[in-house]
């Protein structure tokens, strides 16, 4: 388990992964993000899961700092798959519009990959 506290006391950022898993907390320097990341291998892949947290009503600048932050961690872990969970309160974003748009493009994807597997089956 991996932990990252707040300096006021209220709340934090935490990734739990089974030890089994052998991960390993990721260095994030100079970072005034609420931000937590863990390393492990899964089937000999890299993956970097993260934890985020985006106090409501935060200025532009945290957002670009959050960025760069990310940024650094993905240009130091190339070749990893990220996951990223937590809170990035961000209203004007409707989570359900979007995975409804996701989710048709995703049929639409596994249709094309259908009728390209059938073309090159022979009959």
């Amino acid at each position: 388990m991996f932990r990252r506290d707040r300096y006021d006391g209220y709340g934090g950022v935490l990734i739990a992964i089974k030890t089994y898993l052998n991960p390993v907390e990721l260095t994030i320097p100079n970072s005034t993000c609420e931000l937590l990341a863990a390393g492990l291998q899964i089937f000999r892949q890299p993956l970097v899961i993260c934890g985020v947290y985006r106090p409501p009503n935060r200025d532009l600048s945290y957002m670009e700092n959050l960025c760069s932050v990310v940024a650094d961690l993905v240009s130091a872990h190339a070749g990893s798959t990220f996951w990223f969970a937590g809170d990035f309160n961000l209203p004007d974003i409707d989570m359900v519009i979007i995975f409804n748009k996701w989710k048709k493009t995703w049929k639409l994807k596994h249709m094309l990959t259908a009728i390209a597997h059938l073309k090159q089956q022979k009959w």
